[in-house]
């Protein structure tokens, strides 16, 4: 029975909350490009839309039962999910350095650089699985798990946190600083739903499955929103 629940809450996650989620983060992304076109807004819309697109491709997969199709779309979706968080600490070092001119050769080859190293990572012999034998859902070895945790701490969480330290001590506005918190919890809503979704795929627990499906999207669309209210909607 719960079995059962697992399988219609993964399809209600896929079909309602992620679609619904594909639209909020398009719409938001859409707003901020509308009020303003400058690096700013480009590197944070650029993260609403990668996980945009991430959702709307894990929408589609689920259709096909055809390999090695269903694997690349997956391989695509995870892709996605990953380069779309470095926006936000791109995000977090404009702002730290606002006064400066950071030139866009030395930004564009960092981006080059970090999406070589997801393509690295998912390469990892054995590391997830989407096919008939496993149900066409998606299955990562322990090990992946804990390979996807380091890069995501070492490349994405830690320097977001240190950056945003050294960018709220900048400055002295009370109700900018109020702000940048509420961008800052965003973030964290963020990344844990971020490393919920890894676990959900690898811990095969019916009883954890059957509450992330309702826990995930409780946190992540505030979250989201958090971060554009926070900062974005002043840009």
């Amino acid at each position: 029975m719960l079995l059962q629940a697992n399988d219609l809450g993964r399809l209600l996650a896929i079909y309602i909350s992620q679609t619904t989620l594909s639209i909020i983060f398009l719409y938001i992304a859409y707003k901020i490009l509308r009020r303003n076109r400058n690096r700013l807004t480009i590197i944070l819309s650029g993260f609403y839309l990668a996980e945009a697109f991430a959702f709307i491709i894990n929408a589609i997969l689920v259709q096909f039962r055809v390999n090695p199709l269903v694997f690349l779309l997956y391989f695509i979706v995870i892709f996605l999910v990953l380069f779309g968080q470095i926006f936000l600490v791109l995000f977090n070092l404009f702002l730290y350095k606002l006064e400066a001119n950071i030139p866009t050769k030395r930004l564009m080859i960092y981006i080059s650089i970090y999406a070589i190293l997801i393509f690295s990572i998912l390469y990892f012999p054995n590391g997830m699985a989407i096919n008939e034998q496993t149900d066409w859902r998606p299955v990562w070895s322990w090990s992946f798990l804990i390979i996807m945790f380091i890069f995501s701490s070492c490349f994405i969480v830690i320097p977001f946190v240190i950056l945003f330290i050294k960018m709220y001590r900048k400055f002295e506005d009370k109700v900018l600083k109020k702000k940048m918190r509420y961008f800052f919890i965003g973030f964290w809503g963020v990344v844990l739903g971020y490393f919920g979704g890894m676990l959900y795929v690898t811990w095969n627990d019916p009883f954890f499955r059957a509450i992330w499906n309702i826990v995930s999207l409780c946190m992540i669309i505030p979250s989201c929103v958090l971060i554009y209210y926070g900062i974005g909607s002043e840009l």
